[in-house]
């Protein structure tokens, strides 16, 4: 009730939620069961769960760990707005930094699936953050990774384009062998890219100019490429 009555904005409501963030296992609990039952407050809950697994995961103990990512799995087969899910990627990459490989249903999460794909990209970018430490998991699971990597290209969202740009070039520094498909659709969009606006332009060279740096591509081809880039300063 707290929760609802601080979404339509009743500040008043917000003394109680502060309150009841000194019990930081109970709170989760009850956001957990919120994020269950209650869609009109989930999208709340998520942001505030989020919050709070980050805020606290250092002091919870295991078994509460290991009843958390139980639940996330949970949540993850239940949900199916994109939105809601991009919500959950925060915690699910702190609980696996935690439990690696002992959480088994872990890599579940990453099956093809077009309604979680936001999610995916935004948990994978987290493990590619810790690259050496997941490096075997990522390597364990490079088919699913380069397929999630390759749909995301393929969106007409440039947000979700530019993360797998960057989740391009990272995979590639681990299997520089199997980023063809990938690499033309990158080449597609710098050589549009004097059509974009100027953030999604100067986004889209950032991580071109990186990816170039650990996969080879032919002069020729960086040659046409870099032309895009001379059209666009004369213009």
């Amino acid at each position: 009730q707290a929760l609802q009555s601080a979404k339509e904005g009743d500040n008043s409501q917000l003394l109680i939620i502060d309150e009841m963030k000194q019990d930081p296992i109970l709170y989760t609990q009850c956001l957990l069961q919120i994020i269950e039952l209650d869609n009109s407050t989930r999208s709340l809950a998520l942001i505030e769960l989020k919050n709070i697994i980050k805020s606290n995961y250092e002091s919870f103990p295991p078994d509460f760990i290991l009843f958390l990512s139980n639940e996330l799995v949970k949540l993850f087969h239940l949900i199916n707005d994109s939105d809601q899910l991009r919500f959950m990627a925060t915690p699910f990459g702190i609980l696996y930094d935690i439990l690696g490989t002992n959480w088994e249903d872990f890599p579940s999460v990453f099956a093809e699936d077009e309604a979680k794909l936001p999610f995916q990209i935004e948990l994978l970018s987290e493990l590619l953050l810790k690259l050496n430490k997941n490096a075997d998991f990522i390597m364990g699971n490079m088919a699913a990774f380069l397929n999630i990597a390759l749909n995301g290209l393929q969106q007409e969202d440039w947000v979700l384009r530019i993360s797998c740009i960057k989740i391009t070039f990272l995979l590639a520094a681990l299997d520089p062998e199997e980023i063809e498909p990938h690499i033309a659709l990158i080449i597609n969009f710098i050589q549009q890219s004097p059509e974009l606006d100027e953030e999604v332009f100067l986004s889209l060279w950032i991580e071109f100019a990186a990816l170039i740096e650990v996969v080879e591509i032919p002069e020729e081809q960086l040659q046409i490429v870099f032309q895009s880039a001379i059209q666009s300063l004369e213009t």
